[in-house]
């Protein structure tokens, strides 16, 4: 009896429905027609329904998605995304539907089962906010689009709902989000996705609490909470809650090299979304580093820099790498995640990763001084020759950098060598273990990089070395009388210097003089003026006398010396007198003391007394008071040597020669020479040199031309000096 009652009740209502659709008011409008009031577009607002001439409210009391798709499709539309209650917007004035309860296959919302009209839910306040509302499907819906951003690779998500753009919120964002918006904007993926993007998005959120399998080509296959329904306390208009993305995009982890003035080293930059970005220092190390000069075209590297300058400007785009060598590109290493920001990382301060990269020819060395055995240390790394700092430089260190140039061993080392390099300081603290082939085969500090406490570029701090030399040990006699006598100098790494006569004795001069070839020595000699100039190469040596050569004695180390005993402008160089003839010379057959003696082999050398020439017709005792005879195919050799002479008495001082004679080899006389004009030097130190073929060569061919007298006595004692001093030199001559 009851579901026959339910029937008629129905049936009435439909009669009535049908009866009042008919046109009522003139103006075109159908009982049970509906609109949308108060939304953004077409496709989405609170639902009013014409009925008795009149537009009202629907309330939101029972209202469903079912109702939502027969109100969209009563309206034209394909479907509905969502049904909204508490439509904002409200209404006002009364209501005429509510409770509808709607299957989703009806024409109308006046097909579905209500109330009945103006019956009404006590629920339903006309003065609250109790309207049913719609969001329709539209024309793109679905659509996604990257916002607030410089590149087409990276943004602020948002998404097309209802005719209108919308934000997404971060609740829940995740990667494989990112990865189905990338692949719908036809991008090959996403890198990274973003929560809290700056700058915010304004308006509506359309979407939260998205959770996509990845695999999906559209946003809309991934469930959600719902289009236009969102957690009013996880998505808040005025907040930065939007959700992001970072595509993949062309050319994406490529690397460069920036701020610097050679292709092997830098401030480290990384392609990623159309741009370049930085690469912070956080968890930065040297296997990482070596990935990036590999990637960069190098065999690898040779340092990582952190807080690299000049700094970058901009954003990071990554941080905390991790590599494990074995990957062939930075960006394949694991890290926090591409443009994900960090603490450690501000764009304000100099937190960039650099690299020093391995070049051909790094690590060669070279020695810049007097020699190729002596010199500063500079090494070359980066295209270029740098120094070495004296920092913890030591003797294995100065071992193996000879060992490497090639050099038989090292003689000595220091520190500070003058004049300083003015090229960058490159390497310190070596520590060699002194069998290394390589010094870059020691460890050593950060290439590149010194301490710039010990290793400023503006001081003295380069590291030297003096490497064994073949002709070490040589000697020479110097600034003595051209014949056997003289300031000693020794020859170490190619360069002669001086000995110190600290401690130099008469066993000294006599492996001196024997290891030059002479027959003996006549004493040792201190304080030798002239004075050498220049550092010293031996002090405070110590020969028993019998030693083949100086090398041979103790000594205090080659370039060992105290300043204090051997002051480098002081007079403090050993000297030596030795006995017989200077090396080389070949000592005469026959050496007589008279002119009567003849040997029938080479010409005779006469020397010359009294007189500023000789010639072959002054040969009476008078101008010769001996000579010497050369053996067959040598000829005579004269050397002459300026010196002044004081004559106290008439305090005069003369500017005269002494004349040492000799045998030689032919072979051995330049052709200056043997036209007699050999002369080097000027006043006290002018030294002529002569070769001659006949019986009388002496000084009478040499140029002596700087001769001079300076006579600081009175007129009248010069004047009866130069009259009495050849009425004596005759007297004395014939006794």
């Amino acid at each position: 009896m009851a579901g026959k009652k339910m029937w008629r009740l129905n049936t009435v209502f439909f009669i009535l429905l049908v009866i009042s659709r008919c046109p009522e008011d003139g103006q075109g409008q159908t009982d049970g027609d509906i609109r949308l009031q108060d939304g953004d577009t077409q496709y989405q607002g609170r639902v009013e329904i014409y009925h008795s001439g009149e537009w009202r409210r629907v309330c939101e009391e029972g209202w469903g998605l079912n109702d939502a798709k027969v109100a969209c499709k009563q309206l034209g539309y394909e479907d509905a995304h969502t049904a909204n209650i508490n439509f904002n917007p409200r209404g006002t004035g009364s209501y005429w539907l509510s409770d509808i309860n709607c299957a989703g296959t009806e024409e109308g919302l006046y097909n579905c089962s209500s109330r009945g009209w103006g019956t009404i839910n006590t629920n339903c306040g006309t003065g609250d906010y109790d309207d049913a509302g719609v969001i329709c499907k539209a024309p793109g819906d679905g659509a996604v689009r990257l916002v607030n951003t410089t590149s087409p690779y990276e943004g602020r998500v948002e998404v097309y709902y209802g005719g209108e753009w919308g934000r997404v919120c971060e609740y829940n964002w995740g990667l494989n989000d990112a990865k189905v918006v990338c692949r719908q904007l036809g991008l090959a993926g996403a890198h990274t996705s973003f929560t809290s993007w700056s700058p915010r998005g304004t308006g509506k959120y359309w979407v939260y609490n998205v959770n996509c399998g990845g695999s999906e080509s559209n946003i809309t296959q991934c469930t959600h909470g719902g289009v236009g329904v969102v957690s009013s306390s996880s998505c808040r208009q005025s907040y930065y809650d939007d959700a992001g993305v970072i595509c993949h995009g062309d050319g994406d982890g490529a690397l460069r090299l920036i701020n610097t003035s050679n292709a092997y080293e830098g401030r480290l930059e990384i392609f990623y979304s159309g741009r370049w970005g930085r690469v912070c220092d956080n968890g930065w190390d040297l296997t990482s580093a070596d990935v990036a000069c590999k990637q960069l075209g190098f065999t690898g590297a040779h340092t990582r820099t952190f807080g690299t300058s000049p700094r970058g400007t901009g954003r990071f785009w990554i941080h905390n790498l991790n590599c494990q060598e074995t990957e062939a590109r930075l960006a394949d290493c694991s890290h926090s995640g591409v443009g994900v920001s960090s603490s450690y990382c501000s764009e304000s301060s100099s937190d960039d990763a650099g690299v020093l990269c391995k070049g051909p020819n790094d690590g060669e060395v070279r020695l810049v001084g007097n020699s190729q055995y002596h010199g500063r240390v500079e090494i070359f790394y980066a295209g270029s020759w740098g120094r070495v700092c004296e920092n913890w430089w030591s003797l294995n260190d100065a071992k193996v950098t000879c060992r490497q140039l090639g050099f038989s061993g090292m003689l000595t080392y220091g520190s500070s060598w003058t004049p300083r390099g003015t090229s960058r300081v490159v390497l310190d603290q070596l520590n060699c273990a002194g069998t290394e082939s390589r010094l870059d085969a020691c460890t050593h500090g950060w290439i590149g990089h010194p301490s710039s406490s010990y290793c400023s570029a503006t001081s003295a701090v380069d590291a030297w070395v003096a490497c064994e030399a073949p002709d070490d040990g040589q000697l020479r006699l110097v600034d003595g009388n051209g014949y056997n006598s003289g300031r000693v100098e020794i020859k170490f790494a190619g360069e002669w210097r001086r000995i110190c006569d600290y401690g130099w004795g008469s066993n000294d001069a006599a492996v001196v003089c024997r290891q030059l070839g002479y027959s003996g020595y006549v004493s040792s000699a201190t304080g030798w003026s002239p004075r050498g100039s220049g550092s010293f190469w031996l002090s405070y040596v110590s020969c028993y006398g019998t030693e083949t050569n100086l090398t041979d004695c103790s000594h205090s180390g080659v370039g060992v010396y105290s300043t204090y005993y051997c002051g480098s402008s002081s007079y403090d160089d050993a000297g030596v007198y030795c006995q017989g003839y200077l090396p080389g010379v070949t000592p005469p057959s026959t050496t007589t003391t008279t002119p009567t003696t003849t040997v029938a082999s080479g010409p005779r050398c006469y020397s010359c007394l009294g007189t500023s020439s000789c010639s072959s017709s002054q040969n009476s005792y008078y101008y010769y008071n001996t000579y010497i005879t050369c053996s067959y195919g040598y000829v005579c050799h004269t050397t002459a040597s300026a010196y002044e002479s004081y004559n106290l008495f008439y305090s005069s001082s003369t500017i005269a020669y002494s004349y040492s004679r000799g045998c030689r080899s032919q072979s051995l006389c330049t052709s200056q020479e043997l036209q007699g004009n050999t002369c080097t030097g000027t006043g006290t130190s002018k030294v002529c040199r002569q070769c001659c073929t006949s019986n009388y060569c002496n000084s009478g061919t040499l140029d002596t031309s700087q001769t001079s007298t300076n006579n600081r006595g009175s007129s009248s004692q010069s004047v009866w000096f130069n009259v009495l001093y050849p009425l004596l030199f005759f007297i004395f001559a014939w006794n």
